[in-house]
């Protein structure tokens, strides 16, 4: 699947909120927004997920 149009102000929001990177947090976005569990080994990636009530997947 081809995401093709991500909410720009929420990937904005959660990079600044989290100190993530814009990539980082379109992938948080996405994850959030699908309600979907997220698998990283980015540390503040991973802080960010639990900080939104994302699981993560081990």
């Amino acid at each position: 699947m081809v995401e093709r149009s991500p909410d720009e102000t929420a990937v904005l929001t959660l990079a600044r909120q989290h100190r993530l990177t814009v990539y980082d947090a379109a992938y948080l976005e996405l994850a959030q927004r699908q309600a979907l569990p997220l698998a990283t080994l980015d540390h503040a990636l991973a802080e960010a997920a639990v900080a939104v009530g994302l699981n993560l997947i081990s």
